[in-house]
């Protein structure tokens, strides 16, 4: 059990660094007028930088969520070594396509600073505006690119624009902040912002995030409801009634159309992309005993094992990034898979003052299944997973008493 120690106040050099790493971690929200090569510069330094400022904190904390943090973070050091030891890729490349996931050390920069509460929930609700701002300009230039790639062509094939702004992790914390003030704390204007934020989930137009962040937020409204199971039922055949209108035209309408050509395709005997996806990852690629227990390192678009990847897609059709929990396996095999389903329980233990963190951990851990979502949202969980060690801390020190 980890000793209760009274730390001291976070410093202003915190409050910086509590707004500047995760902009560095977007590579400034991935704005195509900011120079990428100078941001990733400074973010792959500020690595080993925030690695030194909270290495005491890292060997002092002993909570279970704490502890899982430090071995996934270990899993991915690990990984360094394996893609240049069985895939020839310098561990520089490595290091560089690894940065994303080492961003992980930011809940122990959190833990260092001994925020509030309110602190971080300020700083959800900053990120999360501030990226919906962002949305908005990119929405009202397109086709013209603002955000993200600008070899990427930007269309509108499913009713609306469709943006890849970095980032969007907080857009999803954001949603969950608002169902818990407004739906479970009863403040009325949080219902109509949370309506709002999943307006602007739903104009992403990604089925999988749509359906998992409305699941998951209605099951936390409703689950102390005697006939949540009644609730379910009148909200499938509402949605089914509503559906008979939606105009084919508009991205709701759009993205029924895909699903309806999917279901088609799989029916007529198609196999649908991500069990294709699913069996080559977990059964067809080649491996060994080694790289399928700690993984095969996370590849780089600039080696011959990034180039297997690329191949595999502009080939094959087939993307790493489709499927999340099949792209750990292969990456930080089964120890990091373990890992992190072993950090997802001790989360999912938790009883504490707010509901919107584990939330949000329970969207990621479905949501990973469709999509490689956790890749690109660590510091969001960086954020929930201190608000919960926070509430298991409190736990302890009333146990204590």
């Amino acid at each position: 059990m980890e000793k209760v120690i009274k730390k001291k106040n976070p410093r202003k050099l915190d409050y910086f660094i509590l707004y500047l790493f995760p902009l560095l971690s977007t590579y400034g929200f991935g704005y195509i007028g900011f120079n990428t090569m100078i941001l990733k510069m400074l973010y792959f330094i500020s690595i080993p930088l925030l690695f030194i400022y909270v290495f005491t904190t890292i060997k002092k904390s002993k909570d279970e969520i704490s502890k899982y943090v430090k071995y996934a973070v270990s899993v991915y050091l690990i990984s360094l070594m394996m893609a240049w030891l069985f895939h020839n890729q310098a561990i520089s490349l490595t290091y560089r396509a690894t940065c994303g996931y080492f961003a992980l050390l930011f809940y122990f920069f959190l833990k260092r600073a001994n925020f509030c509460r309110k602190d971080i929930i300020l700083l959800t609700l900053v990120y999360g505006v501030i990226w919906i701002i962002l949305w908005l300009i990119a929405l009202y230039m397109a086709p013209t690119p603002v955000f993200g790639n600008s070899d990427i062509t930007i269309n509108d094939d499913r009713g609306i624009f469709r943006f890849f702004i970095p980032g969007d992790g907080f857009l999803y914390l954001l949603f969950f902040l608002c169902v818990e003030l407004g739906f479970i704390k009863k403040c009325k204007i949080f219902k109509f912002l949370s309506v709002t934020v999943f307006t602007v989930i739903v104009l992403q137009v990604t089925r999988q995030t749509i359906f998992f962040s409305f699941i998951v937020a209605f099951y936390f409204v409703f689950r102390h409801a005697k006939h949540i199971l009644v609730y379910a039922i009148l909200l499938y055949i509402g949605i089914n009634l509503i559906s008979i209108n939606v105009s084919d035209d508009s991205p709701l309408g759009k993205l029924m159309q895909l699903s309806e050509s999917q279901y088609l395709d799989q029916k007529s005997g198609d196999e649908n992309a991500r069990v294709v996806e699913y069996r080559y990852f977990l059964t067809e690629m080649p491996n060994n005993l080694v790289t399928i227990v700690f993984g095969n390192g996370i590849p780089h678009d600039d080696s011959s094992y990034g180039k297997q990847f690329l191949w595999l897609k502009d080939v094959k059709d087939i993307y790493l990034s489709d499927v999340g929990y099949p792209a750990m396996f292969v990456t930080i095999g089964v120890l990091g898979l373990l890992i992190f389903f072993k950090l997802w329980r001790a989360c999912v233990k938790v009883r504490g003052e707010n509901d919107f963190p584990i939330m949000f951990l329970n969207y990621m851990f479905l949501c990973n299944f469709v999509s490689f979502v956790i890749s690109v949202s660590i510091i969001p969980i960086c954020v929930a997973l201190y608000l919960l060690q926070l509430d298991a801390k409190s736990t302890i020190e009333k146990k204590m008493n």
